[in-house]
């Protein structure tokens, strides 16, 4: 029973953010190549922040 939820919750979750992801897209239209670039950009800094720490 409790697998049963968690999958029905993380089916729900993929969905809404799917749905936020492509409705940000169309809001954002020809600005998202480069706000996608930056984010892009500030991703690769995090990441090699946490791979520093270890």
């Amino acid at each position: 029973m409790k697998n049963q939820i968690v999958r029905q919750f993380s089916a729900t979750i993929a969905a809404t953010v799917i749905v936020f992801t492509s409705v940000v897209r169309t809001a954002f239209g020809q600005q998202t190549r480069a706000s996608s670039r930056s984010m892009y950009e500030a991703g690769l800094n995090l990441e090699a922040l946490f791979t520093a720490k270890d």
